[in-house]
């Protein structure tokens, strides 16, 4: 199906660019290939100093539907308001320009959006596949029924959904006034609450959609301090506010315990981080997590509440070290078994280390 340039597209897919020569066209052509047709690309290059800017410009000569535009770097969040603001389709749907999709990514969300009948939804969220040097596992959403209320608001603040805005298809209208905040780290968190505290409508579509690429030095693996945990969650403070009003201080409170715990356990388990188990924001948070222990049980592990515990001296640290270095093999060797036969993803993991499309594989077995 043909479409012209001045055709209102269903869908704008939205990709900051950043020197990403080695794998951006591998990314487009996966875009190219989807199954779903009525979309518009918003490719912004974000001051690329390699040649991202030409593999785009010829990706828009041979494919109207792409439209590359070129900015100073400005990082990827100016990049996305950039793009949000010439976006014209009902529903946009981020990418990450090192990132791949299956096919069948824009057909799935866009089914699963549209609902049957009059049960449409707001936001369509799929599954995704972590790839990394040596294997790659399909990671499953924890929640499969859909959410309604501040149930979405709540999963972002405890990441028990993918922060990430990648793998998720949204109204446009859930974006009208969303402010990005200067974070490297968890900025897609931080505009999730937002759009959370607007109340969507969320549904999970059991499909690994997203190809989701983790390399050597990318942002996602850049070390958090303290000072950045507390300056993040006293930012979500300020985002929250307007809940004052109309939700309970014990239900505030319960909020401020899980993402002050979340960011406090992210600065504790790096081990190059000094011991500041005694300063004011360890303090706060040890307070909230003690208050509400019992209901954080469905957030945090048993081995994380004991890290929080013993943070408090300094004598610990290295325990609390130890524990976290645990729990990060422990994770490594389930996502390896996960991933189950290696010969069976042998194809994927070429593909994607080459800079080519992953096809479709299936879902590896999960651990019971």
């Amino acid at each position: 199906m043909e479409h012209s340039p001045l055709q209102t597209p269903e869908i704008s897919v939205i990709i900051p660019v950043y020197n990403t020569e080695p794998y951006l066209e591998a990314c487009l052509e996966s875009v190219r290939n989807q199954t779903f047709p009525d979309f518009e690309v918003l490719a912004i290059n974000d001051g690329s100093t390699d040649n991202s800017m030409e593999i785009l410009q010829r990706f828009s000569r041979i494919d109207p539907r792409f439209h590359c535009m070129e900015t100073g770097n400005q990082g990827v969040a100016a990049a996305r308001e950039t793009a949000l603001s010439l976006a014209r389709g009902n529903f946009v749907c981020f990418l990450d320009s090192d990132d791949t999709w299956q096919p069948g990514m824009l057909a799935e969300l866009h089914k699963g959006i549209s609902g049957s009948g009059q049960a449409s939804y707001d936001i369509a969220v799929c599954d995704y596949v972590r790839i990394r040097p040596g294997y790659a596992v399909t990671c499953k959403e924890k929640s499969a029924s859909p959410l309604h209320g501040q149930e979405f608001l709540f999963a972002v603040l405890g990441h028990k959904i993918f922060p990430s805005l990648c793998a998720k298809l949204y109204r446009k209208n859930l974006f009208e006034h969303t402010q990005a905040f200067p974070f490297k780290i968890g900025e897609d968190t931080l505009i999730n609450i937002q759009i959370g505290l607007k109340q969507p409508k969320v549904v999970f579509c059991d499909y690994p959609g997203y190809n989701y690429m983790q390399r050597p030095g990318s942002g996602v693996r850049t070390p958090i301090g303290i000072e950045y945990a507390e300056n993040y969650c006293r930012t979500v403070d300020r985002l929250l506010s307007p809940l004052q009003e109309e939700t309970s201080p014990e239900i505030l409170d319960f909020a401020r315990s899980i993402y002050y715990s979340w960011w406090y356990f992210a600065y504790m388990s790096k081990s190059h981080n000094p011991w500041q188990g005694n300063c004011g924001f360890a303090r706060e948070t040890r307070r909230l997590f003690l208050e509400h222990k019992k209901q954080l049980k469905i957030y945090f592990s048993s081995a994380q509440r004991i890290m929080l515990r013993l943070d408090g001296k300094r004598a610990f640290r290295p325990v609390v070290l130890a524990i976290a270095t645990g729990r990060r093999l422990a994770t490594s060797l389930q996502r390896r078994l996960r991933a189950g036969d290696r010969k069976s993803n042998a194809a994927l993991l070429s593909s994607s280390e080459k800079g080519a499309i992953p096809q479709e594989q299936p879902a590896p077995p999960r651990l019971p």
